[in-house]
């Protein structure tokens, strides 16, 4: 953390400033959705879980499909996830 004293308004936390402001740039890209609302209601959502954790496109969508599945896919969507989870078993164990 980097201390500033200026004159005529006291110390300046400069860089708790810049973090606070760049955390909150970041956030506001995951309280947007195009097409639909079922990543809404959840508090953590699966593209900010999969982008943090730098996960690979088949895992990332089968956790997409997981978590959505109740409110948008039904069955569908489980079976979505399966087949992500097939492609990483080919990919890394076969």
């Amino acid at each position: 953390m980097e201390l500033k004293y200026d004159s005529w308004n006291g110390f300046i936390i400069s860089h708790i400033v810049y973090s606070t402001m760049d955390i909150f740039k970041h956030m506001s890209v995951y309280k947007k959705q195009i097409g639909g609302s079922h990543y809404k209601d959840m508090k953590i959502q699966p593209s900010e879980f999969i982008n943090k954790n730098k996960l690979l496109f088949a895992e990332g969508n089968a956790i997409k499909y997981i978590c959505r599945h109740t409110h948008k896919g039904e069955v569908q969507d489980l079976e979505k996830a399966k087949h992500y989870i097939d492609m990483i078993i080919e990919r890394d164990y076969s």
